[in-house]
């Protein structure tokens, strides 16, 4: 989609061997400009200079421009509750609509309740659901290949693969999700298609695609009267929940895979303003 969209519209007629490092540059500020964000612009650079790696190596060009282009600038933007996150309120109305809706309503508990990523969540297979401990283990992610074929793949990072423990809430959207499923497979019979023992399929076993869970994860906002915020908002919402609870900025880092603790905290400076002041606090009652 990227290629598709944004690079061969603006440099597809350049060969290859020919392409410069101002023309990169050239590319990922015509992106911004045309309204679209810095992340996609990096992002684009990033799939040219994974591309042009190869077309070194095969012989095909002498330089990767890409990787000597220089890189848009990404500001950084503070995240804000009921545009990019779900304040706890808000949280527990979704929560509470989940528990009726019989689509993706486990699906996006359990989204809510672990901060795991979209493609983590249809990803998840039952194996790596431990019931007794109260954990899920993300071994990999639901993504397109680049055939646009839905496949399983590796985490992001190391980090990525992690053991998040589930609370009472999260369990109970599981164990609703294996009863709505095995409904389905009864309804199916021989139609059944689950080849990789997803937790989370479509009515007749096939891994839902992530259009059609935002589809209805927008539906299921509106429904609930709640600002539609992205379904990585909900990443978001867990975090800040979870930092205004009190919960170790390393802990949260861990949870959410991220490399380390020094991101999370720059991702969640702006989410809860008062953490710096219950710092002083604390420590003032310490010295006291």
């Amino acid at each position: 989609r990227l290629a598709r969209v944004h690079v061969l519209p603006r440099i597809g007629s350049i060969e290859v061997a020919k392409l410069r490092p101002a023309d990169v540059e050239a590319l990922t500020a015509a992106i911004i400009e045309a309204g679209r964000s810095p992340t996609t612009a990096v992002a684009a650079r990033q799939l040219l200079r994974r591309a042009l790696a190869d077309a070194v190596r095969d012989g095909l060009a002498a330089r990767n421009a890409a990787a000597l282009a220089r890189p848009p600038r990404r500001a950084a933007r503070a995240l804000v509750a009921g545009r990019d996150f779900l304040t706890p309120e808000q949280l527990r109305a979704l929560l509470a609509a989940c528990e009726v809706d019989d689509e993706v309503g486990p699906l996006v508990a359990l989204a809510a309740l672990t901060g795991m990523r979209l493609g983590e969540v249809l990803g998840l297979r039952w194996v790596d659901v431990d019931r007794e401990a109260a954990t899920v283990t993300v071994r990999g992610a639901l993504v397109r290949d680049y055939d646009d074929r839905l496949v399983l793949a590796e985490p992001k990072t190391p980090r990525a693969r992690r053991t998040i423990p589930l609370a009472p809430l999260a369990l109970a959207a599981l164990e609703r999700q294996a009863r709505l499923q095995a409904a389905c497979r009864a309804a199916a019979g021989e139609a059944w298609q689950d080849r990789w023992g997803l937790v989370f399929t479509d009515p007749l076993g096939r891994p839902w695609p992530d259009w059609a869970v935002n589809h209805r994860f927008h539906r299921l906002l509106d429904r609930a009267g709640l600002p539609s915020i992205a379904f990585h908002g909900l990443r978001h919402s867990w975090a800040s929940v979870a930092l205004v609870a009190g919960v170790p900025m390393r802990v949260v880092a861990e949870v959410l895979g991220h490399a380390s603790p020094a991101f999370t905290a720059s991702v969640y400076a702006g989410v809860a303003p008062e953490l710096p002041r219950a710092a002083v606090g604390a420590l003032e009652g310490l010295l006291r």
